[in-house]
């Protein structure tokens, strides 16, 4: 024992400082008083929090600034504390350098972390009959020789001194005496947050009833739609309010939206629409970015099984989609293997050909599947393998029966296990082959004007035409009539009225020309629209954009292909399309298969949370449990299904 008394005994005033801080006064063990409130962002000096602020910050904010509540709310707790104070860093460690190298705002932050903590336990101290010491604990108390020495200074009016030699050579993450001959106790004691939360965790959870930890539940993910129905064509559950939902329900969670998908987040959008389900909200990409450079992974992970859990209410399949890898997201693969770590997910993975021959399209499944254990990992059921060309349909309702699509699935594979050898197990399947369709590719003409932004000069049928194939329309009549084709997206010079006539003429023959789409800025001669009159009042659009025709093909082929949420037509279509070429019935009998789940650390942080949260049985504390590793319990059989290649894969 350090300071000579039983565990336990004592009058105390603590100092737990970390990226999260909190002081407490402790008479015999019991916590008398503390500096943590109703939210995370009451009491000290942190990180990023600014702790106590005026109560009428807000309002001050808002009058002066214009500046919302989430705004507010961010800049407390997100961009205030030692980060605000410094402009520099949260990070104790590089403040200090910092402060030792002149920076003022580093000094700035140190000055006013260490004032403002000494004033909060000079407060404590009045909840006790006595002072028997301080208690510097926590990552910044245990090695911050400086922080303490600042500290203790303003605490000299309790008799408080520290011994200079004793603070400064304390090797860092050991336990000792710092304090100055006749001061009262001056400890350092690293933090073992781990195995008290786990000891109470423990305690909580024998007392809790488990039987409803084993109710079976799976995950799987990016099928669009997972059907037990025979019947691919049966009317669909009326989406409106109060209509009757269906016994067997999918549930559907995501992670943040792809960089540069404006709007709302088009896969739960695209569920909510057609499906009639409402999938929890998604979180926002920079909220997340953000959370990630703040070091609160952990944080992110803990929100994403809150919303998991939202969705797995009541629900028999549950999907958790994850981020597509790209250069702006090089992180989404992180994000990926440790939410379906998280979940204790079965994982399936989502991909497409991209013109790859099987060698290469191996070696690239494989990769990805090794970001989950490998290809033979039990987590890793398997592959979908969506869009090949090889196997391209004349149209949609080109739907495969049972020994058709059982013996499609059994020829690519075998070619894939071909290609590699790591491929050729038992435990890793392909799970469906969905074969290349133009028509599930074909945006309306609608879609081409608002992602261009471009001028409609006639309408006509542009929400129902559908762009099947683009054609650069430049040299003389006769040599582009054999791409007035069905479908055509005719691009042109505005001023080019030989073309513009040739499509009208195209248009009365009975070609569905999928539009015009004049470059260059010219509106189109009157005397020429008045020409081709007959062919606009049969539905033919013409729009119109200020870029050249160079230019205007460059952003038809960068813009996003995705479904767009209002596009319900296409969303059935690729609904049942794709739902048809998956192995449902291996599906829904590895649904039918119970198996006992492994509680990740985050969603034991959660179910501990909200246990603890159900009265009667609260729990005291629950500090700093975004790094509390435990031990694994027996729990709900789920499954999850994060996609890697085109996975494409959410605060405390």
């Amino acid at each position: 024992m350090l300071c000579g008394k039983e565990r336990g005994a004592g009058a105390w005033l603590t100092a737990h400082l970390g990226n999260g801080c909190s002081s407490c006064a402790v008479l015999d063990g019991r916590s008398m008083d503390t500096s943590m409130g109703l939210t995370p962002l009451e009491g000290l000096v942190m990180g990023t929090r600014s702790g106590d602020v005026d109560p009428n910050l807000h309002a001050h904010l808002a009058r002066t600034l214009g500046w919302d509540l989430p705004r507010i709310e961010h800049l407390l707790n997100r961009e205030s504390g030692l980060l605000g104070l410094s402009g520099l860093s949260n990070d104790m460690r590089e403040l200090e350098q910092a402060r030792a190298d002149g920076h003022s705002g580093a000094q700035l932050a140190i000055e006013v972390f260490c004032y403002r903590l000494a004033r909060s336990l000079a407060g404590l101290a009045v909840a006790l009959p006595r002072i028997d010491g301080l208690i510097f604990t926590g990552g910044i108390g245990e090695n911050s020789a400086l922080t303490r020495a600042l500290t203790v200074k303003h605490l000299a009016v309790m008799g408080l001194r520290l011994d200079p030699d004793s603070n400064n050579l304390l090797p860092r993450g050991e336990a000792g005496r710092v304090e100055a001959q006749g001061s009262p106790a001056i400890l350092v004691i690293p933090t073992d947050e781990e195995r008290q939360i786990a000891d109470e965790s423990l305690a909580l959870l024998d007392t809790q009833p488990r039987s409803k930890w084993h109710e079976p539940a799976h995950l799987f993910c990016r099928t669009y739609r997972f059907r037990r129905r025979p019947d691919l064509h049966q009317p669909r559950p009326d989406p409106r309010p109060g209509a009757h939902r269906p016994e067997s329900a999918l549930s559907q969670t995501h992670c943040p939206a792809a960089p540069g998908d404006d709007g709302p987040e088009r896969s739960s959008e695209l569920i909510s629409r057609t499906l009639g389900l409402t999938p929890p909200p998604s979180m926002t990409l920079s909220q997340v970015e953000h959370q990630l450079a703040m070091g609160e992974l952990d944080e992110v992970l803990e929100e994403i099984v809150s919303r998991y859990q939202q969705a797995a209410q009541d629900a028999d399949v549950v999907v958790v989609e994850g981020m597509v890898p790209t250069r702006q997201s090089n992180y989404a693969s992180q994000i990926n293997q440790q939410l379906a770590k998280s979940l204790d997910a079965d994982v399936i993975l989502v991909t497409a050909p991209d013109g790859d021959d099987f060698a290469t399209l191996a070696d690239r499944i494989e990769i990805n599947a090794q970001t989950f254990g490998g290809p033979k990992h039990p987590k890793v059921l398997g592959v979908i393998i969506n869009k090949v060309k090889a196997l391209a349909t004349e149209t949609s309702a080109d739907i495969p029966d049972r020994p058709t699509l059982k013996s499609t699935l059994k020829d690519f594979a075998q070619s894939l296990r071909e290609a590699s050898s790591r491929l050729d197990t038992d435990d890793f399947r392909l799970i469906g082959c969905v074969p290349w369709q133009d028509e599930l590719n074909a945006p309306r003409t609608s879609d081409i004007a608002e992602l261009l932004r471009a001028t409609t000069f006639h309408a006509g049928d542009m929400q129902q035409r559908r762009v099947m194939e683009m054609a650069l329309c430049s040299r003389t009549v006769p040599n582009i009539i054999h791409l007035l084709r069905p479908g055509a997206l005719i691009v042109t010079p505005g001023d080019r009225d030989d073309i513009i006539i040739a499509s009208s003429l195209a248009s009365l023959s009975g070609t569905p020309l999928a539009g015009l789409l004049l470059t260059g800025g010219y509106e189109p001669n009157p005397r020429v629209i008045q020409l081709c009159q007959p062919a606009l009042d049969q539905g033919l659009p013409i729009l119109g954009v200020p870029t050249d025709t160079f230019a205007t093909a460059t952003q038809l082929d960068r813009m996003n292909r995705e479904i767009p949420i209002d596009d319900r037509e296409r969303a059935e279509k690729v609904t049942d399309f794709v739902a048809s070429h998956i192995d449902h019935v291996w599906l829904a009998k590895r649904c039918d298969t119970p198996r006992e789940k492994r509680m990740s650390p985050p969603a034991f942080r959660y179910e501990l949370v909200r246990q603890a949260s159900t009265p009667p049985k609260p729990l005291s504390c629950l500090r700093a449990m975004s790094r509390a590793p435990c031990r694994r319990l027996p729990s709900a059989s789920a499954a999850a299904s994060p996609t890697a290649s085109c996975w494409p894969n959410a605060s405390r």
